[in-house]
């Protein structure tokens, strides 16, 4: 090759010192493996940054028998770009189901892909089309004149809505893309006036959406009360599409205000004080508790975890920590800010002296959970208890959803751990020791990639829910040392079972009003 005709330019940008430059991206496997994963022409910067390529996006989406042929590009949106699909589907592989039908098996298809991948690499506006994709002579989709037809699709759609009586504003259809994405619908479900509810929302789902309003460049007016937002329309009323850099300016001020009155320890104190610590818990569960550890090979060293276990006790804490060994060196505790946080002194121990990080069990859930998956993002592990606080009786509670959406969202796998004798020897409100028998009986790790698989093409908040169950049934086995299997698909349909007995009784109370 010797350049391209009639286009020097070209040339120059392909041709550097006899070497040719193709644009080809790849990685590197530890085995010395290269693997090509697209363009780089094709490249998706999304509105925060991260780089999504086309070609391995297809690749997990493509897999349906109703997909006749896709394309995968990035349509621009302001900040940056979102992944967008076209869809030309297969209307002959099943005759007897209607074209309606055929877009419903694709949109499910869709849902339950997007389900299992990290947030930046789902695709977030979905479209159909009946036309052939434009190609290459070489077969090779033209990206470039499919993001024509899509921004032309998308131009349709909103005249559509404005012919029907309310005009969209630029604002409007950016919240509704986001909305759409988040509860994983496709863009024709989500209106101006859609109740959240309606579309699955509930308390986890509105801190995905707030993280994914933020990403888009947007701030929330008021972030404690978003959960309180019934549709689309309101939601609009909540959201500043600008307002990102004036709300961590303020909150930098005030993160600077409450600053110049906390306690400040020099890094020598920290330093002893650390060793010190370390040395007295260490002294109390070896030598003052009796203290037996069972499963420890159960512990995995190859990946950072979440650690779950019953809490009855302020001896649970420690008693993990000295159950992982070499793991349990830097794990980080989720705990109740308003109990161990609420006071500057505390707050000067807990931060310089401890592993605790604060969790708001009202108010800001979304700051505590951002906080926490800032820690497993950067390969710590972390503890949580699911009760969500110490049991009074020392009989285990449900756990909360919250773990289940820690360990999707980060694709972290989760440890459980049953611990015995804590409430016999140090129960909540208690000031001496009262036993002195206490121990941790670690379960098998359950990782991320059979937590999703578990949780497969299910919403959102019952996969949460569904996680939390297994945990919780996984550390009654280790309590009652059996080996109970669970039946998730047993347990979901007592679930449904229980929907449609609610969703009865309210029914039969309207019918008796209307009668009355």
């Amino acid at each position: 090759m010797v350049g391209y005709f009639g286009n020097e330019e070209a040339t120059r940008e392909a041709l550097i010192d006899r070497w040719l430059y193709t644009g080809d991206l790849g990685r590197i496997d530890d085995e010395g493996n290269l693997y090509l994963v697209g363009r780089s022409k094709d490249i998706i910067v999304d509105t925060n940054g991260k780089n999504v390529y086309p070609d391995e996006v297809e690749e997990v989406y493509q897999d349906s028998p109703y997909i006749k042929e896709l394309s995968v590009i990035g349509l621009p949106d302001g900040i940056g770009e979102k992944v967008a699909c076209i869809v030309v589907p297969d209307e002959e592989h099943d005759i007897a189901l209607s074209r309606a039908e055929v877009r419903q098996k694709i949109e499910e298809h869709f849902r339950e892909v997007s389900a299992a991948l990290p947030y930046y690499k789902r695709v977030k506006l979905l479209q159909f089309t009946d036309e052939e994709l434009p190609r290459t002579a070489t077969r090779k989709v033209k990206r470039r004149e499919v993001l024509d037809l899509m921004q032309k699709i998308q131009a349709g759609a909103r005249s559509v809505q404005e012919a029907g009586g309310e005009e969209l504003t630029g604002d409007a259809a950016w919240l509704i893309d986001i909305v759409a994405s988040v509860s994983n619908r496709s863009l024709d479900e989500v209106s101006i006036n859609s109740r959240l509810p309606d579309l699955g929302f509930d308390s986890l789902m509105f801190v995905e959406l707030a993280t994914a309003i933020e990403n888009a460049g947007g701030a929330l007016t008021a972030p404690e009360r978003l959960n309180e937002v019934q549709d689309v329309r309101e939601l609009l009323g909540a959201v500043n599409r600008q307002g990102t850099q004036r709300r961590e300016a303020a909150r930098l001020r005030l993160d600077s205000e409450k600053s110049d009155d906390e306690i400040h320890i020099p890094e020598f104190m920290r330093t002893i004080g650390n060793k010190g610590v370390d040395l007295m818990q260490r002294a109390l569960y070896e030598r003052l508790l009796r203290t037996k550890y069972e499963g420890r090979t159960n512990i995995p060293y190859h990946t950072n975890f979440i650690v779950a276990a019953n809490h009855s006790s302020h001896l649970d804490m420690g008693l993990v920590k000295m159950a992982l060994d070499d793991a349990g060196q830097d794990l980080v505790a989720l705990a109740a800010a308003d109990y161990f946080f609420d006071t500057k002194y505390k707050r000067a121990y807990m931060e310089n002296f401890t592993n605790l990080v604060p969790m708001e069990r009202t108010g800001s859930l979304r700051q505590s959970l951002r906080h926490a998956r800032s820690f497993l993002d950067r390969g710590f592990n972390a503890l949580i208890f699911p009760e969500g606080t110490r049991s009074m009786s020392g009989i285990m509670a449900d756990f909360k959803p919250v773990i289940g959406y820690l360990a999707l969202a980060s694709r972290v796998g989760i440890l459980p751990i049953y611990l015995d004798g804590t409430y016999a020897a140090f129960p909540k409100g208690s000031t001496i020791l009262k036993s002195r028998d206490v121990g941790a009986r670690i379960g098998r790790f359950l990782s991320a990639e059979e937590l999703e698989e578990m949780t497969r093409g299910m919403a959102r908040a019952e996969a949460y829910r569904l996680i939390a169950a297994r945990v919780r049934h996984d550390i009654v086995n280790l309590r009652d040392r059996t080996n109970v299997k669970f039946d998730a698909k047993a347990l979901r349909e007592q679930w449904k079972a229980e929907r449609r007995s609610v969703r009865l009784e309210a029914s039969d109370a309207e019918f008796v009003t209307a009668e009355a």
